[in-house]
């Protein structure tokens, strides 16, 4: 039993000191069009000295999220998606996105859907995302 709270401390330290070095913001989903599939983004702010590496993204209630470099008629998807340390990366068409397919219930404006990120180290971070019917101007999205 000790040992089973003393990992469950730690676990819930390095949670503690992820929610502090790194801030997840302007979450959002486009509402899906009739081909069932929609596109989304957000800003990862990393506030450590070191590079971390997105995985991967599942955004409730959907089949399929992916990251996804280019549009949909020229799609190329990224080997890595790296934050720099100290750095901010913000994912949104053009340039690298998400790509979500196959909602599973019907998506209206204002609506939130459960974004969780995952990064190395087992890191997972999770964001509500806005629904919204077009992506917001980024001028500084990754290319």
């Amino acid at each position: 039993l000790p040992g089973i709270l003393l990992a469950a401390t730690l676990a819930l330290t390095a949670c503690s000191d992820d929610r502090t070095a790194f801030a997840i913001t302007d979450a959002w989903v486009q509402v899906p069009g009739a081909h069932l599939e929609t596109v989304g983004g957000f800003t990862v702010h990393n506030r450590t000295d070191e590079a971390r590496t997105l995985q991967r993204v599942d955004a409730e209630g959907f089949e399929n999220t992916r990251i996804q470099a280019g549009d949909s008629q020229n799609p190329s998807p990224p080997a890595t998606v790296v934050v720099a340390g100290t750095g901010t990366l913000t994912l949104a068409p053009p340039g690298t996105h998400l790509r979500l397919a196959s909602p599973q219930r019907t998506l209206r404006t204002g609506d939130r859907i459960l974004l969780t990120l995952h990064f190395d180290g087992a890191r997972v971070m999770f964001v509500n995302a806005e629904i919204r019917t077009a992506p917001p101007a980024s001028p500084d999205a990754t290319p």
